[in-house]
């Protein structure tokens, strides 16, 4: 299992709430041993160093905000060469990845939590 290696980790791993959701991330991602893999919403990077630290694969991180500590960490686990991240609205970027023909081995959907949003 991953272990955090900076003060931004170890904070974020002793919420217990956090903590979960990781390890429930990182699990079901180890578990599908992906390829490609999707994730819509990066918030504070706990996801996206979840699935980086899960496999092998890429990750394309798909957000309508930077949040610049999610770069950081991706820069500090040295997940640079694997991560790609697309700034935008999922409900444009997603149709737009349909048409292009991508396909994904693992997708991670937390982004807008909104009712409104996830009825469309």
């Amino acid at each position: 299992m991953f272990q955090p290696t900076n003060d931004y980790f170890r904070e974020q791993m002793a919420h217990q709430p956090t903590r979960e959701m990781f390890e429930t991330i990182h699990l079901v991602a180890e578990g599908q041993v992906y390829k490609k893999a999707l994730e819509v919403g990066i918030a504070w990077g706990i996801s996206t160093i979840a699935i980086l630290s899960a496999g092998e694969g890429t990750l394309l991180s798909v957000d309508k905000s930077w949040y610049p500590n999610t770069g950081v960490q991706v820069h500090h686990y040295d997940f640079v060469e694997r991560w790609d991240f697309s700034e935008g609205d999922s409900r444009l970027v997603l149709p737009d990845l349909i048409k292009k023909g991508k396909k994904y081995d693992f997708i991670c959907i937390d982004g807008d939590h909104r009712y409104e949003f996830v009825e469309e």
